[in-house]
């Protein structure tokens, strides 16, 4: 479809226009029009930003930049120039030079960025919304009925345990259940630049994961994860998954995150990464949308997955005044080499599925 096309049909989903209106599903067709410079796409996609919609959360910085970038295609646009103006009124000058650097390197190389969207095209941009368009893509499933969704997590903490998972599988979750325990959770902190939420379960009876300490991963090592993918499609038990760590930073050399080929699919959302040790290296977060980057740059690449890294989990953790077990491979004279299966048996004892109704 031509960005005029995606932009209508982005725009009658934004007003309802002859359909139910559904920001979400307008912003999947503004962000495609948006990254083809249509300059109504680009306005749009400031106005999204700007008033948090979409699933979307409010991100001023985000919003100059993309008005920045519409009146580059068009000055004399009222809309752009008056967006544009209510925004900075309210941004601090290093906020305003952060937006215009940003929309200065806009796109990233390839447009990698542009495919970095929600796995659920209905939660598109739905996560952490720092950079272009959105920090990370959630992989949640969203069921057909009744609002809800789910994703995974797993334990951890040392005295009270804790469930982690990503902030945008239960961001406005009325109810959160820990499965296969059949336990409530209530929201205990949340970052959502960093997509990180820690849930508080009463009577938890599973062992908590340990993170890897002393010398981090690196290109080339090995990694397992462990998640609840397609629920209600695949397998109810939690699936096992490898590959390798590939880069050790994220979309746009976001250094929170890592890049790793670790086949991931709706629902590993929030689950673990973990090293041929059974230690946590990382918290999956978002999967790459091969069609849209295929479209980007003539080719489909394969299984280009993200992951949060530990220094990002420790600082959030820590934040939270939760203590967590560490293991150093180095120095852990129990810490023993083991094959993808073997920390995949251990490691399911940990590993949770989180269900949100809203």
């Amino acid at each position: 479809m031509d960005p005029n096309g995606q932009r209508s049909l982005g725009a009658a989903y934004a007003r309802g226009n002859g359909v139910a209106r559904d920001d979400a599903e307008a912003l999947k067709w503004l962000l495609s029009a948006a990254y083809l410079r249509d300059v109504d796409a680009l306005d749009w996609v400031a106005v999204f930003y700007e008033n948090a919609r979409g699933g979307l959360v409010q991100d001023l910085v985000a919003a100059d930049m993309w008005y920045t970038l519409a009146l580059a295609r068009d000055s004399r646009r009222s809309s752009s120039k008056a967006g544009f103006e209510r925004v900075a009124a309210k941004l601090t000058p290093a906020q305003l030079a952060e937006a215009q650097n940003k929309a200065k390197q806009w796109p990233v190389p390839a447009d990698i960025a542009k495919a970095i969207i929600a796995t659920d095209a209905f939660k598109a941009a739905g996560a952490g919304a720092g950079t272009l368009p959105a920090t990370a893509g959630s992989t949640v499933v969203k069921a057909p009925a009744g609002g809800a969704r789910s994703g995974s997590g797993f334990v951890i903490g040392v005295g009270p345990t804790y469930v982690v998972s990503n902030y945008h599988v239960v961001k406005d979750c009325k109810n959160i259940k820990i499965m296969p325990f059949d336990l409530p959770a209530v929201l205990r902190a949340k970052d959502e630049r960093n997509d990180l939420a820690l849930l508080s379960v009463a009577n938890l009876q599973a062992p908590p994961l340990k993170v890897r300490a002393g010398r981090g991963v690196r290109p080339g090592d090995d990694l397992i994860t462990l998640g609840y993918p397609l629920a209600g499609i695949l397998a109810a038990a939690a699936s096992v998954n490898t590959g390798t760590l590939t880069s050790l930073g994220g979309v746009n050399n976001d250094t929170s995150q890592f890049q790793m080929s670790v086949p991931t699919q709706p629902g590993n959302s929030g689950g673990p990464v973990l090293d041929t040790y059974g230690q946590l290296v990382g918290v999956v977060v978002a999967q790459l949308n091969v069609v849209a980057l295929g479209q980007a740059i003539g080719s489909i690449p394969q299984n280009i997955n993200f992951a949060i890294n530990t220094a990002t989990l420790s600082g959030f953790l820590e934040a939270s005044n939760v203590d967590f077990g560490t293991s150093h491979v180095q120095q852990d004279a129990k810490a023993k080499h083991m094959e993808a299966a073997d920390v995949g048996s251990l490691a399911r004892r940990s590993t949770v599925k989180v269900e949100c109704s809203m």
